[in-house]
């Protein structure tokens, strides 16, 4: 006879196989039977509480950055709603992960406008999933046993297929439904069209190759494809100048010498636009064009002269080509391109890497930090406001701008940390150095950088300029 298994069994192997260890959530009464399964002993995967569900969502999200997957576990209607700012930030910046809701009985959905429920939207019980809908790759609800694994398994390829955040909706009954244990997801990335693929590498490669002066612009899509090492041998090999962006703000990659900083449109250093738009060839990896990236499109890119190699798509001076994954043409490019003649280039960082450094592990919210025990070095940049919002309207006695300056380095204390956890007010460099050599990685110290509210980097002022007009 097989075995069986709960719906929220088969749903914590699933991501289990993922790489998730971790669900960060907050129970509530219809996704119950779910988190009694999370936190059944042997469970593969720990349940993380969290202060709220947008907490939870956001830390799915920073947990997906770093290990290729998160999952946040919700309920019903309020639960899931206070989670919709993080996945929609998900979506938008190409994060996946799955948010789990729990939901009321499948009973009840063919009951019709008959029973008004709590936490339900009036009578309609399908306003959360359509909420979720525009802002997700995928939205579902499981309604029957057997949707059950072809619903779960769907969802969690299309997130890994599109880099971007589902939504499932479990009702309460179905959480505890059985089904027949299946195999593994054995999930296979899409993949790249071989013909495309080798056109683009050589055309790519070619016009790398034979032009005087090439630029690159790193994006997202590196770290979102895993392919944060292979840029690195193939920028430290090949010693291309390129610059980091908006949304790839890559600290691994910025300690190397042919880094000339940091792109942002208009605003952008000298240096940084000599090297990146007034190159013959700007090859961008993994960059959507969006504003941010764009300095608020304020770029002079010269389309003749660009390459665009996307997640899914490649640009080579005009012509678009589908079907080819960034995953599979930067390994190869790779090979391809020939090293530079060693440049000394101009350090537009205020701030420079000296030596790489390691992608940090995720780490929870102040509170969860303490109950956790874990060792947490907290800076706290106070400038007691909002510093883009006092740019955008300079000179004016702003005061929605401020906001109180709390004694920020007695919260651990103020939260239940030990008498020792407290840290330091720092209103000085020197005080800030001292606070941080005198940390000794145990428990949690706070570090709170007091800094003038009206002195700005002037990034902020430059775009506040080019908001205005």
């Amino acid at each position: 006879m097989s075995q069986q298994i709960s719906v929220s069994a088969f749903l914590i192997s699933r991501i289990k196989e993922l790489g998730v260890q971790h669900v960060f959530g907050i129970p509530g009464d219809y996704v119950l039977p779910f988190f009694d399964e999370l936190i059944k002993e042997g469970s593969p995967v720990k349940q993380i509480g969290t202060c709220n569900e947008l907490n939870a969502a956001y830390l799915a999200d920073g947990y997906s950055r770093v290990k290729g997957f998160g999952v946040a576990a919700v309920t019903y209607g309020p639960g899931a709603f206070n989670a919709v700012n993080a996945v929609a930030g998900a979506f938008d910046a190409h994060v996946p992960l799955l948010l789990v809701s729990g939901a009321p009985q499948t009973a009840r959905y063919r009951e019709g406008k008959k029973l008004l429920l709590h936490h339900a939207v009036g009578s309609d019980l399908n306003a959360t999933i359509r909420v979720f809908t525009p802002i997700t790759a995928a939205a579902a609800r499981i309604e029957t046993a057997e949707e059950a694994i072809p619903t779960i398994d769907w969802l969690l390829r299309v997130a890994l297929d599109q880099k971007r955040p589902v939504y499932l909706e479990i009702p309460f009954d179905m959480q505890r439904a059985e089904v027949q244990v299946p195999g593994r997801l054995n999930y296979q990335p899409p993949s790249s069209d071989e013909q495309a693929l080798r056109k683009v590498v050589e055309r790519v490669a070619h016009a790398v190759n034979s032009a005087g002066k090439v630029g690159v612009l790193v994006g997202v899509f590196v770290d979102r494809d895993g392919l944060q090492q292979v840029v690195e041998d193939m920028l430290t090999t090949s010693r291309l100048p390129f610059a980091t962006t908006f949304d790839q703000k890559a600290g691994y990659l910025e300690y190397l010498p042919n880094c000339v900083g940091f792109y942002q449109g208009g605003v952008t250093p000298q240096p940084v636009l000599d090297a990146t738009e007034g190159a013959d060839i700007l090859l961008t990896l993994g960059m959507p064009r969006t504003e941010f990236n764009l300095g608020f499109l304020t770029h002079d890119f010269k389309e003749d002269r660009m390459i665009e190699l996307g997640h899914d798509t490649a640009n080579v001076m005009g012509e678009e080509v589908h079907g080819v994954y960034l995953r599979h043409l930067v390994p190869l490019l790779a090979q391809r391109i020939s090293p530079r003649a060693e440049e000394v280039f101009e350090d537009t960082f205020p701030f420079t890497y000296t030596k790489q450094r390691e992608v940090p592990e995720n780490r929870p919210e102040l509170c969860t930090l303490l109950r956790h025990n874990l060792n947490f070095l907290l800076i706290i940049l106070n400038n007691a406001g909002y510093t883009a919002e006092r740019a955008i309207h300079p000179d004016r006695d702003d005061s929605y701008n401020d906001i109180h300056v709390w004694n920020y380095h007695l919260l651990p204390q103020a939260l239940g940390g030990r008498q020792d956890s407290n840290g330091v007010d720092a209103h000085t460099e020197a005080q800030f150095v001292d606070a941080l050599s005198s940390y000794r990685g145990k428990g949690l110290q706070v570090v709170n950088a007091r800094l003038d509210k009206n002195d700005m980097p002037s990034f902020f002022i430059e775009m506040s300029d080019m908001l205005k007009h």
